[in-house]
């Protein structure tokens, strides 16, 4: 697949989209329009008020609904965070995208974004907020992206906190004024995520003045503007300073209700989140750059029941079942409004089948900059009023609490969940014209539907190594020739050595374990038992002096035979550089290092970091693991 090439469905589509626009603005042409793209973090479905919410008053954006369109099966590219900002800014469904769940990932040289095009095309882009598909230094950050200006958080768990040490600015540190105590690691030293002590820059009010500003400094030149608010995701670690993970610098109109105090927080954040829309908006009107810029709302995932909020108090998912983490309707159905005066039609409503991974696609028509993936389809048509091409199907898969799969077509919806376990599981089947909530599963009276779905994850889903779901005999024999080689016996087994340190002890398994299992019992990966080696508990870090004659660090590792549904990341460092790390591992599975330890390092570290659900309940183990001396 070739994300600069265009299929024959993507290349009608786009004939489609510019053909519609050109008809529609033939009076006036708009050369270049300006896009605007608002990203809200865990909004769900029915947080809105022109969504049905009764509680959390959003006047802007129900306005906006007014003067523009709303979106009723607009669906994120997953439904968690970093996942869908991937499908969104690449234009990859979650069978073809590079980063399917959190984690630290960053895309690459090869994945090309919508705004590295419309850079290309003249346009100014930024982005502000949250980015979470790059870390400092690596080959994602926003401005080797396509991004000219950047402010906010790289990565996701900083982004947790409102009241950061610092912020980013286009590769350079920010620092704020808050005092911020940390989650300690391993080794009692301080990690990005955190809360405020001492609270006073508020990141969202920062966020949307440079917004203003960016739109402000740019009114006679074409822009991008992704604005990625971190609102009203949670401060998870908020509990450092005893308070609850709503954070917001007061409850405003909210303050007075009789409501548990994270639910006045949060209707605070959707209502904070609201008046920044209608700065923005303002602030077009108020240039008089109104007419030629789109701007799109939207939410990244289903809301959240994180930091003490309750959606169900608010009932955020609107008729909808489930909530962020699920594949259900809940988890994955987002708001969508868009307005464009003069092009979009004031109070229209839109039951488009549509996704995260066209947004590339209908930005490039909008600015006459072909964009084009085997997934995504421009939907400026039904923007626009023209003919508006229809997915096939669309399709999820997520790795967390067993491994979920959910595909869509027509008005029939399939989920399958513990696919690890069982790949070839059941599927729940849903008839979501009928039975919007997914209450009544008819798996049983429809086989030809599960029939469907089957062909679909067989049509959409390719092997990502870092996301593992399906094994499959026709992709396991592959797996296994990208595999390195097993390595040679050690010289010195790890079991043998005396540690620095053996990593944060778990509070009822203990410390890392020589020749045993975190549990006590012998080293078992996939049935295999293995005689020497380390049990860990993730997370995990193994501290080990290095010596002179030491030549390179070899190991097989993998998550031991507790946990099904489990999955670890290895990492090998040198003292603080990154030598080596390994797909997502999952149970049965194992892997092979063998890296060179360069000359000069002092400490050998080895991490083991829970990929999956955040639990705290998988262990890997380092097995045959040791050094080759010189």
């Amino acid at each position: 697949m070739n994300p600069t090439s265009l299929s024959r469905r993507q290349f009608l589509a786009f004939s489609a989209a510019t053909g519609a626009a050109v008809a529609l603005s033939a009076a006036e042409p708009v050369e270049h329009p300006n896009i605007v793209l608002v990203l809200a973090d865990d909004l769900g479905y029915g947080d809105l008020g022109c969504y049905g919410q009764e509680r959390i008053r959003t006047p802007q954006i129900d306005r906006m609904a007014q003067e523009g369109m709303r979106f009723t099966q607009h669906y994120a590219g997953n439904t968690v965070c970093a996942p869908s900002r991937c499908a969104l800014m690449t234009g990859w469904h979650m069978g073809h995208a590079r980063i399917r769940g959190n984690s630290s990932l960053s895309i690459g040289p090869e994945d090309r974004t919508i705004a590295e095009a419309l850079r290309e095309a003249g346009y100014r882009t930024a982005l502000i907020g949250k980015w979470g598909l790059g870390e400092d230094g690596s080959a994602g950050v926003p401005n080797q992206k396509g991004f000219d200006h950047f402010f906010g958080y790289l990565n996701q768990s900083h982004a947790h906190n409102y009241y950061p040490e610092f912020l980013w600015r286009d590769g350079e540190r920010v620092l704020l004024h808050n005092e911020v105590v940390h989650v300690q690691d391993a080794q009692g030293k301080p990690r990005l995520p955190g809360a405020a002590t001492k609270r006073v820059d508020y990141s969202p009010d920062l966020c949307i003045a440079e917004a203003v500003s960016f739109i402000r400094e740019n009114r006679d030149r074409p822009f991008f503007l992704y604005y990625a608010t971190t609102l009203p995701h949670a401060n998870n670690e908020a509990r450092l300073a005893k308070r609850h993970g709503m954070e917001v610098p007061d409850y405003g109109i909210y303050a007075k209700e009789d409501w548990p105090e994270p639910g006045k927080g949060y209707a605070a954040m959707v209502t904070r989140l609201d008046d920044h829309v209608g700065q923005l908006l303002a602030t077009l009107r108020e240039l008089g750059i109104d007419e030629r810029t789109l701007v799109l709302f939207t939410s990244d995932n289903g809301p959240h029941r994180e930091g003490g909020n309750d959606p169900d108090f608010f009932h955020s998912s609107g008729p909808l079942r489930g909530i962020k983490r699920d594949l259900y309707e809940g988890g994955i159905r987002v708001p969508l409004v868009a307005r464009w005066p003069g092009r979009i039609a004031p109070g229209t409503v839109s039951n488009h089948l549509s996704a995260f991974w066209d947004f590339p696609a209908t930005a490039g028509a909008v600015a006459g900059v072909p964009f084009s993936t085997d997934d995504g389809i421009s939907y400026l048509p039904a923007l626009t009023g023209g003919t508006q091409p229809e997915h096939p199907y669309l399709y999820w898969e997520f790795g967390e609490q067993g491994g979920k799969l959910a595909v869509r077509f027509g008005n029939w919806k399939a989920v399958k969940l513990n696919v690890r376990r069982q790949p070839d599981g059941p599927w729940e089947i849903y008839d979501l014209a009928t039975d919007l909530g997914e209450t009544t599963n008819l798996a049983a009276q429809h086989p030809e539907i599960a029939a469907r779905a089957d062909e679909i994850v067989r049509a959409a889903h390719t092997d990502n190594p870092h996301f593992p779901l399906l094994p499959r005999a026709d992709t396991a024999v592959a797996q296994l020739a990208k595999r390195p080689p097993k390595p040679p016996a050690p010289d010195l087994h790890l079991a043998d050595l005396a540690p620095v340190s053996l990593g944060k002890p778990h509070p009822t398994l203990g410390e890392a374990k020589a020749d045993r299992s975190i549990r006590g019992e012998p080293l078992k990966v996939g049935g295999v038992q293995f005689a020497r080696g380390m049990g860990v508990h993730a997370p995990s870090e193994l501290v080990y002096a290095v010596q002179p004659d030491w030549a390179r660090f070899v190991a097989v590792v993998g998550l031991d035979d507790e946990r099904p549904s489990g999955s670890v990341v290895f990492q090998v460092f040198a003292d603080q550089a990154r030598l080596a790390d390994t797909p997502v591992m999952t149970q049965g599975v194992v892997w092979h290092l063998n890296v060179a330890i360069p000359e000069g390092t002092k400490q050998l570290r080895l991490v083991v970091t829970d990929a999956g659900d955040g639990t705290g309940a998988d262990h890997g183990d380092w097995l045959d693991a040791g050094i080759l001396r010189r």
